[in-house]
C-alpha cells in the first residue's frame, strides 16, 4: 500500500520532470518566431534544430531523476531498491536514496528520522535508451505540428487568394474587388499563433519522453511490480483524470471491457499521454487499487458521476464533470485574483 512517503514523493516527481518539459516548451515558444510563412522549408529547419537540441539536452536530466525516484520508491515500499547501472548488489541506506533524489530535483536535504534503515539493493538490469528511435518520433511530431502546419496553412491562404484573383477577374461590372486576406491577416496570424503553442506542447512532450520510457520499460522488468498506475498532474483534464480513476492494474487482471467499463485495465492503456500533459505512470508493489489519494477521489467521482452509463456514454458524463469543475476553478481563481487587486 502506497505510503505518506510515497505519496508525497508522486507529487515531487510529475512537478520535477514538468519543469524539464515546461523548460522546453517556452525555448520552442521563443524561437517560434524564427518560424517565417515566406520561407517555410528553411526557417522551420532552423525552428526544429533549436528545439531537437532542447528535447536533446533534457533527456539526461529526465532518465537521472527516473532513476532516483524509482530507488526511493522502490524502498519505501518493499524496503528493498535496485541498483544503479553498473553498481555492484549490496546495501545502502533510505536517507542515501533520499539524498540523491533530493539532488537531482535540486531540493535540500532534511534529515529524517529514518535514515539510517538500511535497504537492500538488488541487481537490475536497466533498459538502454534508443534516442535516434525518440529523435525520429519527435521530428514526426514537431515537424507535423509545427512548420508542417505553416506551410499547411500558407497554401490554404495562396489557394484562397488565388480563387479572389480569378474571381475578380471574371467580373463584368466596375465594382471594387473585395479585399483580399494577406500573410499579415489578423485571421491567419492567430493561426500561426495556435500552431507555435500547439508544437511547444509536443517539445513539452517530447522532453518528458524520455523518463516516462525509462519508468515504464524498467517496472517491466522487475520482479517484485505487481502493477501500475496512473498519476495526474494537479489540474488533469478528463482523459487523464479518468485514467487516474482506474487506480492500480494488474499483470493478471481480465479485460475490463466485459463489463462496459472503458478505462485502460493495463498498463498499455495507463500510458497513453498527450502534448501539454504532466502525468506519469508508476509501478504498484501491492494489490492496492489507489495509488495515490487523488486515484481514491477519482475513483470514488468515478462511479458516481457514471452510475447507469457504460462505454462512450460514461466517457461523455465524465467529461462534463471535469470539464464543469475546472471552469468552477477558474471563476475561483479569477474572483480571488479580482479580490487582491481590489485590496491593492
Amino acid at each position: 500500500m502506497a505510503t505518506r512517503a510515497s505519496r508525497a514523493l508522486f507529487d515531487q516527481y510529475w512537478r520535477a520532470q514538468a519543469r524539464l518539459g515546461l523548460d522546453v516548451r517556452a525555448r520552442a515558444l521563443n524561437a517560434w518566431p524564427l518560424v517565417n510563412p515566406l520561407n517555410v522549408p528553411a526557417t522551420g529547419r532552423m525552428w526544429l534544430d533549436l528545439v531537437l537540441s532542447a528535447i536533446r539536452s533534457s533527456r539526461e536530466p529526465s532518465r537521472r531523476r527516473a532513476r532516483a525516484f524509482y530507488r526511493l520508491y522502490r524502498a519505501y515500499e518493499t524496503r528493498t531498491t535496485v541498483t544503479l547501472p553498473g553498481q555492484e548488489p549490496g546495501r545502502t541506506t533510505l536517507g542515501g536514496l533520499r539524498r540523491e533524489w533530493l539532488d537531482e530535483i535540486e531540493e535540500p536535504f532534511t534529515p529524517d528520522a529514518r535514515d539510517f534503515d538500511e535497504i537492500d539493493a538488488e541487481p537490475f538490469d536497466w533498459p538502454e535508451p534508443d534516442d535516434d528511435r525518440a529523435d525520429r518520433a519527435a521530428i514526426v511530431s514537431l515537424v507535423a505540428t509545427g512548420p508542417g502546419r505553416v506551410q499547411q496553412l500558407v497554401n490554404e491562404l495562396e489557394e484562397e487568394m488565388r480563387r479572389d484573383e480569378e474571381r475578380d477577374r471574371a467580373r463584368l461590372d466596375d465594382r471594387p474587388a473585395e479585399p483580399r486576406r494577406r500573410l499579415d491577416d489578423p485571421e491567419f496570424l492567430a493561426a500561426l499563433d495556435r500552431a507555435g503553442r500547439g508544437a511547444a506542447s509536443v517539445a513539452d512532450y517530447e522532453a518528458s519522453r524520455a523518463g516516462r520510457d525509462l519508468l515504464d520499460r524498467a517496472s517491466r522488468r522487475d520482479g517484485r511490480v505487481l502493477g501500475w498506475a496512473r498519476v495526474t498532474d494537479g489540474n488533469p483534464c478528463h482523459f487523464c483524470a479518468m485514467l487516474a480513476s482506474r487506480g492500480a492494474v494488474y499483470r493478471t487482471r481480465q479485460s475490463a471491457g466485459t463489463t462496459g467499463d472503458p478505462r485502460p485495465d493495463s498498463m498499455e492503456g495507463l500510458t497513453k499521454y498527450h502534448p501539454g500533459c504532466h502525468c506519469q505512470t508508476v509501478p504498484a508493489y501491492s494489490r492496492d487499487d489507489h495509488v495515490s489519494t487523488a486515484a481514491t477521489r477519482l475513483a470514488e467521482e468515478w462511479s458516481t458521476v457514471t452510475r447507469g452509463h457504460v462505454g462512450d456514454d460514461a466517457l461523455r458524463v465524465w467529461r462534463r464533470h471535469i470539464e464543469a469543475q475546472q471552469r468552477q476553478r477558474r471563476r475561483a481563481d479569477n474572483e480571488r485574483l479580482l479580490r487582491r487587486a481590489r485590496e491593492a
